[in-house]
């Protein structure tokens, strides 16, 4: 990419092939939502100058490494370990990544909006108890993640039947796996943006008090 490069927008370079190693130049200042899921990709490097971006191991953090922005799909490792002192995964930093299993610290405090989009051989991932914010359709389209489990001392998100809720069921964040009829529990009044991307299911059925349906939250469901 060019050094006078500053702004890579969203989707850019969406489901590029036949690219092994991008380098972000020093003066990008901002990366788009899905911007760099390129399918081969096996390798980020980012300048040493750039003051917003930094990459180690391959993958793209913020300066400080206390966000991870973008992993690369064609990153060849079944286990993926984020870093301690990592605070917050970013929006569809996983995208279409291969791992699975990925471990998440007790440094990480949100995960961002499709965090783990179409890791469809991710299986194994445990969310730990530091975890505050989990966003909408973080789990869509990983559709092989029987083994999702939360820490007991976490008290803000709770798992039903492969389904993720806030603690206090009001909310439905995230459902990922196959199922022929998907019930909403009574209690239950928004379902959040994304939250059944890319899930395959025949019937669903809400609940009488539900009050509000987000953004985007049945999109590609088959």
């Amino acid at each position: 990419l060019p050094d006078s490069l500053r702004i890579i927008g969203k989707g850019a370079f969406y489901n590029v092939k036949g690219v092994g190693k991008l380098y972000i130049p020093s003066l990008v200042d901002s990366i788009g939502n899905g911007a760099l899921a390129i399918s081969d990709l096996k390798q980020y490097s980012v300048d040493t100058a750039n003051k917003y971006f930094s990459s180690y191991d391959g993958v793209i953090y913020n300066k400080d490494r206390t966000k991870l922005h973008n992993v690369p799909v064609g990153k060849v490792d079944d286990i993926f370990i984020i870093p301690n002192g990592v605070i917050s995964v970013e929006t569809e930093a996983f995208n279409s990544c291969k791992f699975s299993r990925i471990t998440i610290p007790n440094s990480v405090e949100r995960l961002g909006q499709r965090a783990f989009i179409s890791c469809t051989n991710l299986v194994t991932l445990n969310i730990p108890s530091s975890v505050k914010i989990i966003k909408g359709g973080v789990f869509a389209g990983c559709t092989n993640l029987y083994r999702l489990s939360i820490d007991s001392l976490n008290t803000n998100y709770k798992l039903i039947n492969n389904v993720l809720y806030t603690a206090n069921m009001d909310t439905l964040i995230s459902c990922y796996l196959r199922k022929d009829t998907i019930i909403v529990p009574e209690g239950v009044e928004v379902i959040d943006n994304d939250a059944f991307v890319k899930t395959n299911f025949l019937k669903v059925i809400l609940p009488e008090g539900l009050v509000r349906i987000n953004e985007r939250a049945f999109y590609e469901s088959n």
